[in-house]
């Protein structure tokens, strides 16, 4: 399919290169007919909805501020790039890219786009858009600009060396290589370190008096040093000494070296070295300051400044996305090409001037995943495989929780803060999750009914579930949570460690009374769907999906589990700023043929991970007839 799918994107791309000066055909009618899948066709309206569902919303301050508001702010101050302007630098980038990663190839470039899924029309589209906007940004960023001190300095350190002083040297290293002993405390270690560090120091020392009796530096170099480059060039740097990697320490020493001089051993880069100023040409800043400050005007704005513009223009303008961004194709009221979607400071954006920016950019990319989703939805609809709300917002919740796990530890306020930086929040994130994870479960259902266990899966899911000591455990758990993320987390970083940790106990205090409770013969599945913090197991009475498999766990919270009887409740444990109590429901030595059921079943059943959805997705796609039948975007 990837032959047609590059061959629906060229024509596809037809529309949005109008915006950047290019022929190309009038705009596609909304029900324009873009795709044939399979017999069916696909219009260009349903394809601008589906990018706007799949990447409207979290565009949507991208657009604002690095290209809406931009643009305008160019027109307000009459700035104009040419397309000539946007053409020579997109042609730059290429040649640019094909020299360093091609060798030149223009051929190997090509190649490497269609492996990839682009086009050469397609790229330089997005590089168009991409590019255009860059060039408002630097056009504005040098209206009235000075260049700081700051950047006029570093341009002199570059060109002239540190603090002006440029050196011809030549450098000789001893370096130093501890043996990782196969045994030890990290005090040996630190020992030996010491102690190998010092022998090389010592004989430093020695070349260094050879040195200042006359010894040819070269021949030492070639003899002694452990850096390739030195010892193949008689200690003589290739290109001349760069000070950049070099510790500051090591630099301030060599600044105090008079030409001639041999320097102490100075450790720095794994090793000793010893240093020899052959010359020094000093170079003052005030000599140079005129002519760097001018170079750098020349050059034009740099991408911090280019940051301050996008920063300038954005700053406390409202921007919101409006509820005609998820409307269908077909809603009469809110479902147009010429209805507003967002709000960027009271000025309306229509759809089809958001689905073009979009398009311009994103369209080849997602032009494959478009399809994929198409033949997903067919293929389940075909078969009556349908998802409700209920299944889509309980997985969206799932994620987010294991978002919050894994990438946060535990903690859901360092979640919302990074949800802040962009702008968004817990329920805008709930709401493109739901949007994206639909055809996701669709997916899932439809390779569950294909699936096929054999009998060696079962057995390998049989011996994994069973703990070291041989025994199948089925466990429920409750989690209590801290709450650390209800804390005040703009006060004083002492006092939020000292109400983390009374926050901690006091889970922890909960996590007692639970237990006492459980123990004096209360109801787990009860007290669980009341009190357990955990989406996953609380509906489900605090049942762990079968058997426990302590691989799942950290080690401290494992080793408790297995040593726990049938029937026990555990002590709380410790885990992150949580608290965990389990109940060793079943404690056994099954055969596998009691569990050759349970377990087939299970792995039945059981979710598909990433690889097997996107191995279904391809299969599908590779089956798939693609053909285009009009271009374009409206």
């Amino acid at each position: 399919m990837t032959g047609t799918i590059l061959r629906a994107a060229l024509l596809l791309l037809a529309l949005a290169a109008t915006l950047h000066g290019q022929d190309a055909p009038a705009a596609a009618r909304d029900d324009a007919v873009v795709l044939v899948l399979d017999g069916e066709p696909v219009s260009a309206a349903d394809y601008a909805q589906w990018l706007l569902d799949n990447q409207g919303e979290g565009l949507v301050p991208v657009f604002a501020r690095e290209h809406w508001l931009l643009e305008r702010e160019a027109q307000r101050r009459g700035v104009r790039v040419s397309v000539a302007e946007v053409d020579a630098e997109v042609e730059r980038q290429f040649a640019e890219r094909i020299a360093g990663a091609f060798h030149g190839s223009r051929a190997e470039w090509l190649a490497e786009l269609a492996r990839t899924g682009r086009t050469e029309s397609g790229v330089r589209l997005q590089r168009r858009a991409e590019v255009s906007d860059r060039l408002n940004g630097r056009a504005l960023a040098a209206i009235d600009r000075v260049v700081p001190r700051d950047k006029v300095e570093r341009e002199w350190w570059r060109k002239y060396g540190r603090n002006g002083r440029r050196y011809d040297l030549r450098l000789l290293q001893f370096g130093v290589r501890v043996v990782a002993p196969k045994s030890g405390t990290p005090d040996e270690w630190k020992a030996e370190e010491a102690r190998v560090k010092a022998a090389r120091r010592a004989d430093a020392v020695r070349v260094r008096e050879l040195l200042l009796a006359g010894a040819d530096f070269g021949q030492l170099a070639q003899e002694h040093s452990t850096d390739a480059e030195t010892r193949a060039r008689r200690g003589k740097p290739a290109g001349g000494f760069d000070p950049q990697g070099w510790p500051g320490a090591f630099l301030d020493e060599l600044e105090k070296l008079a030409p001639g001089a041999v320097s102490e051993p100075l450790y720095a880069r794994g090793g000793w070295w010893l240093v020899r100023v052959e010359s020094v040409i000093v170079t003052s800043f005030d000599e140079v300051e005129g002519e760097l400050r001018a170079e750098l005007l020349a050059r034009g704005p740099e991408d911090d400044e280019i940051e301050v513009v996008h920063r300038r223009v954005g700053d406390g303008v409202d921007v919101r996305m409006l509820p005609a961004m998820h409307a269908s194709p077909g809603d009469p009221e809110l479902g147009g090409p010429d209805t507003p979607v967002i709000s960027i400071g009271g000025e309306a954006v229509t759809r089809a001037e958001y689905a073009r920016w979009i398009h311009s950019i994103w369209g080849e990319v997602y032009v494959r995943t478009f399809a994929e989703d198409l033949l997903v939805r067919r293929k389940a609809a075909e078969l009556g495989i349908q998802v409700d709300e209920e299944e889509v917002q309980q997985r969206a919740r799932e994620y987010v929780q294991d978002i919050i796990d894994k990438d946060f530890l535990e903690n859901r306020q360092r979640w919302y803060d990074k949800l802040a930086v962009s702008g968004s929040t817990e329920a805008d994130f709930l709401r493109e999750q739901c949007r994206r994870l639909r055809t996701s479960l669709l997916v899932e259902k439809l390779v569950l009914r294909e699936r096929e266990v054999t009998d060696e899966e079962v057995r390998r899911r049989f011996a994994s579930a069973l703990g070291p000591d041989g025994v199948w455990r089925e466990a429920s758990k409750i989690l209590v949570s801290s709450r650390y993320e209800e804390l005040d987390h703009g006060q004083d970083r002492d006092v939020l460690a000292r109400e983390a940790a009374a926050a901690i106990e006091r889970a922890r205090g909960r996590a007692v009374e639970i237990v006492a409770r459980l123990r004096a013969g209360g109801d787990f599945a009860a007290i669980a769907r009341a009190e357990s913090d955990d989406l996953r197991t609380r509906s489900r009475g605090g049942v762990v999906a079968g058997a426990f498999r302590g691989e799942e766990y950290p080690d401290d919270v494992a080793r408790v589990v297995y040593a726990l009887p049938e029937g026990a409740i555990s002590d709380p444990i410790a885990y992150g700023p949580t608290w965990l109590v389990f109940w060793v429901r079943v404690a056994g030595k099954p055969t596998f043929e009691e569990k050759r059921g349970e377990l087939r079943r299970e792995l039945e059943e059981s979710r598909p991970g990433l690889l097997e959805v996107r191995a279904y997705r391809n299969v599908l796609a590779k089956g798939a007839r693609v053909e285009v039948v009009a271009p374009g975007l409206r």
